[in-house]
């Protein structure tokens, strides 16, 4: 029976990859002297450790959203006070703007009796220069 092209040709890559493979675990077997096995422990070892330290990062950065919690809290709290002192500050205005409108009000009242004064001192000078004319008895 002949053989089948396609399934020789798969069979030729498996081949190859099994040698790539095994060309690979004699290279690692060299570097490591030997201890194949050492180097699958370190390997996990290091997987341990690196997510003992994620771990550890995530615990620092759930500490940092609480606290980061706590601070929008306190600034929140903060805004509160800011948004009634505001309120004051707007009231205030407000009544030193009635002020303002009374005081002007009192300049005009206070413009008009100097004009009030003015013509009476006119008065007061005509009257006494017409008294200064006249003898003492009158005429």
């Amino acid at each position: 029976m002949p053989e089948d092209p396609i399934t020789q040709g798969e069979i030729d890559v498996l081949t190859r990859r099994v040698e790539a493979v095994e060309d690979r675990v004699e290279s690692l077997q060299v570097q490591t002297g030997g201890n194949f096995a050492a180097v699958v422990e370190g390997q996990a070892a290091l997987r341990r450790e690196v997510r003992d330290g994620f771990a550890g990062v995530n615990a620092r950065l759930d500490g940092f959203d609480t606290r980061f919690e706590g601070v929008e809290a306190r600034l929140g709290g903060l805004g509160n006070r800011f948004d009634r002192l505001e309120n004051r500050f707007d009231g205030l205005e407000n009544r030193f703007g009635g002020l303002e409108n009374r005081f002007d009000r009192l300049g005009n009242r206070f413009d008009g009796l100097e004009q009030k004064i003015d013509q009476h001192q006119a008065r007061i000078v005509e009257l006494l220069t017409q008294l200064v004319g006249r003898d003492a008895d009158g005429r």
